[in-house]
């Protein structure tokens, strides 16, 4: 993503249960993780989301990313086709 600044890669796949991915951004010396872990409830699915070993200095850039490109409009468009 994002010509090539943000890399990864699966590291856990358990189709609607659980996403885990390593990412690295820019040039970390380590990657960060993210987990996605979905359960459902009476037909509503709930994500819950975290990201793991972010450099601090990139922490509040990365948390706004996921709000404003992913979860976000994720969210949105989940809501409007419901």
């Amino acid at each position: 993503m994002w010509d090539g600044d943000i890399h990864g890669k699966n590291t856990e796949v358990i189709p609607n249960k659980k996403l885990v991915q390593e990412w690295f951004g820019g040039d970390w010396e380590k990657p960060s993780i993210t987990t996605f872990s979905l359960s459902n409830k009476d037909g509503v699915t709930t994500i819950d989301f975290l990201h793991e070993n972010v450099p601090d200095s990139d922490a509040k850039s990365i948390e706004d990313g996921w709000k404003d490109y992913y979860l976000g409009p994720l969210k949105n468009y989940a809501e409007e086709n419901k």
